[in-house]
């Protein structure tokens, strides 16, 4: 898991993500992973004392719905896909899975003020799209573009996305040579 993840350990999420693994199950670990990485990646470690590890071809990124916001907002958004896409090349030959773990759902994250409501697209996602934020219906458009290119989980909560990372990760045990 990316120390990062959640908004690092400064902030409950990180903790409230590591509960929540813990209570699946899931073996983990915190490291900071470089751009491109996402935030979870899994590694087969042979155990051995000097630990020798061969990362797996899945690259997995959580976004909740503010932060797909915020992340279309300033950039973000399209620079993590080209890193992640730069990775897959590079390291996997473009065969790893790039997934998306969409945390919530948008239209109960909806701004809502008076110029808000006078805008095609609905209100902001995060704010006003009159400073800038995009309108519900705009992450809803980039949401489905990112569908028809990744693999996309949609999760309810933190709680939902440790399952599935949890899942995932007996479902790629179960893979082991």
């Amino acid at each position: 898991v990316d120390e990062r993840e959640g908004g690092g350990s400064s902030c409950g999420k990180m903790a409230e993500l590591c509960d929540a693994l813990d209570r699946e199950g899931a073996r983990f670990e915190t490291r900071r992973l470089p751009s491109g990485h996402g935030d979870y990646e899994w590694v087969l470690a042979d155990g051995s004392p000097a630990a020798r590890e061969v990362v797996l071809p899945l690259i997995v990124e959580r976004k909740g719905c503010l932060d797909v916001s915020a992340s279309m907002r300033d950039g973000r958004w399209r620079r993590q896909q080209a890193a992640m896409e730069a990775r897959n090349a590079s390291e996997f030959g473009g065969a790893a899975t790039i997934e998306y773990l969409l945390e919530g759902d948008v239209s109960k994250t909806k701004h809502t003020c008076a110029a808000c409501a006078a805008l095609p697209g609905g209100g902001g996602v995060g704010g006003c799209p009159t400073d800038g934020w995009p309108t519900v219906a705009a992450v809803e458009e980039e949401l489905r573009r990112a569908e028809a290119t990744y693999k996309v989980t949609r999760t309810a909560s933190i709680a939902h996305t440790a399952a599935h990372l949890a899942a995932e990760q007996r479902r790629l045990q179960l893979l082991r040579p």
